[in-house]
């Protein structure tokens, strides 16, 4: 919703061809690397980087994927040149860094806490506004002095534009109680999401904001999907 328009042809616009309902659920990004990886620290791995540009490299689970746009976006952020290495899915990118043949990875948290917790991974930073309940000792790249990193894997639930107010109104009401049951968050949170919910306006002021944002790096980075 928020990064394929701009990555190609589309035959729908994200603001206009939908009616926003509800913000469903949002999950996080946690950067990891090798262990035997130099850099303490996301401020070290800065410095590592900026002293050997183009040196470092991170790796994605292919050109234009979430993952990918997640990197471009620390990049433009720290001023780093780090090398993107593409793989076919996230599990090869995660793998390469287990294996040492990249330095770093943009991770889910379910994909990537299994193996912080064997020592098999270090997680520097997540990407979420605040410290997350399944990884609380790992701090946020905001609390670190790195700001406008913040990212996440959002879902939200929409209609056909043109879907009567009151329908609109009902089914926004129903996933705002949704949001607060015990056993659907359980479920979510499982799944390294959290459960949100939001009114149509929130919704659709955050489709906005997410648009320019990752338009912006997309059109920076100059990527290409594959």
């Amino acid at each position: 919703m928020a990064m394929t328009p701009s990555l190609g042809k589309v035959n729908y616009d994200p603001l206009t061809s939908f009616a926003p309902i509800s913000m469903v659920a949002q999950g996080y990004q946690i950067l990891s690397v090798n262990p035997t990886f130099p850099a303490q620290s996301v401020a070290e791995m800065i410095a590592l980087a900026k002293a050997k540009p183009g040196v470092l490299n991170y790796g994605s689970g292919g050109s234009g994927s979430p993952l990918h746009l997640v990197g471009e976006l620390f990049k433009l952020r720290t001023g780093t040149d780090i090398q993107h290495i593409p793989y076919k899915g996230s599990p090869q990118a995660t793998a390469a860094v287990l294996a040492g043949e990249t330095e770093m990875v943009f991770g889910s948290v379910v994909a990537t806490l299994p193996f912080v917790r064997t020592g098999k991974l270090r997680a520097l930073a997540v990407t979420s506004p605040k410290r997350i309940a399944a990884a609380p000792d790992v701090p946020t790249l905001s609390e670190l002095g790195y700001s406008g990193i913040e990212a996440s894997s959002w879902y939200g639930l929409y209609a056909p534009a043109g879907t009567p107010p009151a329908i609109i109104a009902r089914v926004n009401a129903e996933m705002v109680k949704l949001a607060q049951d015990p056993d659907y968050r359980e479920q979510l949170s499982k799944q390294g999401q959290e459960a949100i919910a939001s009114t149509p306006e929130e919704l659709k002021r955050f489709t906005r904001s997410e648009l320019d944002t990752w338009s912006r790096v997309i059109k920076t980075a100059n990527i290409k999907a594959d």
